[in-house]
């Protein structure tokens, strides 16, 4: 079962979350702004690179992702589910980091999604002004 769950994780994923793998001092202090694409990439050997930037050491213990660099480490509770990767701090902040590959689909979702609700609330507005002028015929 081990196996099987690191080599779920090999890949490249990327962080759609508002929260950092890495401390944010890192970011900010080491990598270019064109650089900060929020990219973590995970490899069969238990190695990784950040930000292509970042080499990193990664695994799984006592069901707790585990990841370390030169200056950091942390680790999270997590929840594989398919494409999706969520890592949960000691703090409950959520990381979602998304495989690269689908990052398309789930970013055309949630442009959708904020379409639909400025639609949704254009038509509530629509109505308001529509029952506020009925008033005062």
């Amino acid at each position: 079962m081990k196996e099987f769950i690191l080599n779920e994780l090999v890949g490249c994923w990327e962080n759609v979350s508002d929260y950092y793998l890495m401390p944010e001092e890192f970011y900010f202090s080491y990598t270019p702004a064109h650089i900060h694409k929020n990219i973590v990439e995970l490899f069969e050997d238990g190695t990784g690179i950040i930000e292509d930037t970042y080499f990193v050491w990664w695994k799984v213990v006592n069901n707790r992702f585990v990841i370390s660099s030169h200056g950091f480490g942390s680790a999270y509770n997590y929840d594989l589910s398919g494409d999706e990767f969520t890592l949960v701090d000691n703090d409950e902040s959520r990381i979602l980091l998304l495989r690269k590959e689908k990052l398309e689909a789930f970013k055309e979702e949630e442009r959708r999604k904020q379409e639909e609700e400025e639609r949704r609330k254009q038509e509530e507005e629509r109505k308001r002004v529509i029952t506020e002028f009925h008033l005062y015929d």
